[in-house]
């Protein structure tokens, strides 16, 4: 009998290995060759569920490992109450965790449906939750001890400032590589541009910067050609709620790459693919 996913999940090999880039950053080599959704920044609660509801719907159940996996590079919580610039300053932070923990069991129950892989990176918005609780004496842990009771322990979650390696390679045999994107080359938030510039001989993906892009730059030195890529996620917040109508530049959208390391990126309007 075929097992279901969530049988498949609690029998799974582990399928990374984090180690310390040459940049002392986190650095995950992924072993799980599949296909992968890599979402645009999600934000819950203020996330727009028609389009995630669109993004969670990619996965193909053909790929090599037996399932799909979902990559969430960051900021898919986004507990603005910790911010500097609160959206609602009349919204206090037990109702705002309340309201973050149950668009996350959704959001859960969703994937737990859909993808057998998860991939769950610290973002800069998580990062915010790891560093109010250092404040708390004794503790020694991460963002997610609030809401351990939440996300399955079947997740494999990176630390801020994490890059991450995919065991494909793109058509030209260029290495994948992941990340947040706010401790990237040329912070803050850095373009496809940029990071094509600041990484050359690979294919960079990242969230953060809200933007939909996607750049091919190619160098000669000494008649010898490195080609690089940047790939840029979108967000998938709701623009209306969040004011996003205001930044013409910020799209809604996600990216995926194949099991032979196709990278593509979706813009999304009203939930459709444009």
């Amino acid at each position: 009998m075929k097992q279901s996913t969530r049988q498949r999940k609690a029998t799974k090999t582990p399928g990374l290995v984090l180690t310390t880039s040459n940049d002392g950053r986190p650095y995950a080599k992924i072993n799980i060759l599949t296909d992968w959704t890599i979402p645009g920044d999600v934000h819950l609660p203020f996330h727009d569920p028609v389009a995630l509801g669109k993004c969670l719907s990619y996965p193909n159940s053909s790929t090599l490992d037996g399932g799909a996996g979902l990559f969430i590079t960051g900021d898919l919580i986004d507990y603005y109450w910790l911010s500097s610039w609160p959206k609602d300053g009349k919204t206090v932070l037990s109702a705002g965790h309340k309201a973050t923990r149950n668009a996350l069991v959704d959001f859960v129950a969703t994937v737990e449906d859909n993808y057998e892989y998860v991939v769950y990176g610290c973002g800069n918005h998580e990062e915010r939750l790891t560093s109010m609780c250092r404040k708390f004496p004794g503790f020694d842990g991460e963002w997610y001890w609030l809401f351990q009771d939440v996300l399955p322990a079947s997740w494999y979650k990176l630390p801020h400032a994490y890059r991450a390696e995919l065991p494909q390679k793109t058509p030209n045999g260029l290495p994948i590589v992941i990340e947040h994107g706010d401790k990237a080359l040329y912070g803050g938030v850095p373009s496809a541009d940029k990071l094509a510039t600041g990484y050359p001989g690979q294919c960079t993906i990242i969230g953060h910067n809200h933007r939909v892009e996607q750049v091919a730059k190619t160098k000669w030195k000494q008649g010898v050609a490195t080609t690089s890529l940047a790939f840029t996620c979108g967000h998938l917040s709701d623009i209306v709620k969040n004011n996003y109508a205001a930044n013409p530049n910020w799209q809604q959208g996600y990216t995926t790459v194949s099991v032979d390391g196709q990278v593509r990126n979706t813009i999304l309007i009203g939930g459709k693919e444009i």
